[in-house]
């Protein structure tokens, strides 16, 4: 997972601080500290002192990381289903805007253009899957106390899951429109609203 540190907070005892001035990287070997990486962390540092003799120093570690977002593991491509498996939550410096940053998120969505990989993706990146398409014919649920009637009507727009639309059914005429108006709950399927 890539992570974006925005601020290291170290804890040194004055004692040690002597042989932590040591400019050689290859006197320096660092160990310990376990994952989540994001609360304190107790490290043990190993330097060589002026003697060349090993001295392993307890370091308390702070680190803050930045806020979190959704990246994609890969290129998706516009109108591909979006899933879980699909995307990585990392660390970042900063936001760019209103951007994804749960999993919940992404849940019934699809992408409205290419979503590149390892990058930020802005909520208008995203819409509801489009679960019934214009002059789709839709399975119809209605509710009349114990009553359930089914039938099959013509979408009249294109819709996602809990969108309103109307739908127009068989018995329609040409003289007397009647449009019903459904919520969508599945693929090409919606109830009636109750009134």
């Amino acid at each position: 997972m890539k992570t974006s540190v925005e601020r290291i907070e170290i804890e040194v005892r004055k004692q040690d601080f002597p042989f932590l001035t040591e400019t050689n990287p290859a006197a320096y070997h660092i160990g310990g500290g376990s994952a989540p990486w994001n609360v304190p962390q107790e490290l043990r540092v190993s330097v060589l002192d002026r003697d060349q003799k090993m001295q392993t120093l307890p370091i308390r570690v702070a680190v803050e990381q930045g806020p979190m977002v959704l990246v994609p593991r890969y290129n998706i491509q516009r109108g591909q289903s979006l899933t879980a498996e699909d995307f990585e939550l990392v660390s970042v410096e900063r936001t760019n805007g209103n951007v994804l940053s749960d999993y919940s998120e992404i849940e019934g969505k699809e992408a409205l253009s290419i979503l590149a990989a390892g990058r930020q993706v802005s909520q208008n990146q995203v819409k509801p899957k489009v679960l019934v398409q214009r002059n789709a014919m839709v399975k119809v649920h209605a509710r009349f106390g114990a009553v359930d009637v089914n039938t099959y009507c013509k979408a009249l727009k294109e819709g996602s899951e809990g969108d309103v639309i109307q739908v127009e059914p068989p018995w329609k005429t040409k003289t007397r429109p009647t449009p019903i108006t459904v919520k969508i709950i599945g693929v090409n399927e919606a109830e009636v609203l109750a009134k």
